[in-house]
């Protein structure tokens, strides 16, 4: 029974189940700590796509409430009154809106600030094809619809935001607010994010071909098959999330994990030398005991040698000695 119990428990055995124990701990320390960064990580990828969204949110309201102001310069007689005065107005309160229009049955007429918008005055929206799937969008939706992105004619890339302006039940055509899309990335807060950390991608299906096209600088290293997104109705637009920063939280697991490793390792060899401790002293006395043993017998037959020496009548006796005090030769004179 005894000698089952020390193979079970050997120095061995007991050392590989000290150091697999020691790395079982560290890896649920490692688990428990990579779950808690994980957490930490979504938790802060869900406050900054909530803080981007509310940002926009926020643009399309102030948008919103412009070209319903804008609106209410066309009376009720369909007669446009005060409109540079009050979209002057609107425009320099506004940290969002780079041009507004009043486009009569389709035809784009009024525009602030003029310079820089000449070439759009008499374009015929409702004609274009390009642009009046959109329109036609607002129409039917009753309410403020963002078209775009869209490139403009006078240069550069812009969101509009159209509302219908209805007199009679009959649309007398629409207030357009126009925000350009370094405004609205500008105004959104992604560059606060998308340095080394996010990464940020616009989107939206071209009503005309039906095909998702994408809007800020495309990283081909940034795969989307992992990614968050919030949809934008008012634009039916689409914004993809996905950091890219460095995953802290596999990188401390595997540190957490190696570490573990080589603590058990470490652990189970200093376990299995202190149990081999004991067994080592054992042996080490038990051969100490024996050459004890042997002296003391080599010494008794030495003393009794020199003593049947001493005792010989012999007048005088010369011996010599090897290394081991044995004696190796014997005169008489």
């Amino acid at each position: 029974m005894n000698k089952g119990t020390k193979t079970i428990f050997s120095p061995i055995l007991s050392g590989f189940l000290v150091g697999i124990f020691v790395f079982c701990i560290g890896l649920m320390i490692a688990s428990l700590r990579y779950q808690v960064l994980i957490q930490h990580q979504e938790r802060e990828s869900k406050e900054v796509l909530e803080l981007v969204e509310q940002n926009i949110e926020r643009t399309i309201q102030e948008s919103y409430s412009a070209a319903l102001t804008l609106a209410l310069t066309v009376n009720d007689e369909g007669e446009v009154k005060n409109f540079n005065k009050i979209a002057e107005t609107l425009y320099k309160n506004s940290n969002v809106v780079d041009v507004l229009e009043l486009v009569p049955d389709g035809i784009i007429k009024y525009v602030y600030p003029l310079e820089g918008n000449e070439s759009v005055i008499g374009y015929d929206i409702l004609s274009d094809p390009k642009v009046n799937a959109e329109v036609l969008k607002t129409a039917e939706l009753g309410n403020i619809y963002f078209a775009g992105p869209i490139s403009l004619k006078q240069g550069g890339q812009a969101v509009i935001g159209r509302l219908p302006i209805t007199i009679d039940e009959e649309i007398w055509g629409y207030s357009a607010i126009l925000i350009y899309l370094e405004t609205l990335i500008e105004e959104s807060g992604i560059h606060q994010f998308s340095k080394d950390r996010y990464y940020f991608q616009l989107s939206k299906v071209n009503p005309n071909t039906g095909e998702e096209e994408f809007f800020l600088p495309v990283n081909k290293e940034v795969e989307l098959n992992s990614y968050s997104s919030i949809n934008f109705p008012e634009g039916d637009w689409r914004l993809y999330t996905k950091r890219i920063d460095v995953d802290f939280a596999e990188t401390s697991f595997l540190v957490i994990a190696l570490s573990s490793l080589l603590g058990g390792l470490l652990c189970g060899f200093i376990t299995t030398k202190f149990l081999r401790r004991p067994k080592e002293l054992e042996e080490l006395l038990k051969q100490n005991t024996e050459k004890l043993l042997l002296s003391k017998e080599k010494f008794r037959k030495n003393s009794e040698l020199l003593q049947s020496i001493l005792e010989s009548p012999q007048d005088m006796i010369i011996f010599s000695l090897d290394t081991n005090y044995k004696y190796l030769a014997f005169t008489s004179s």
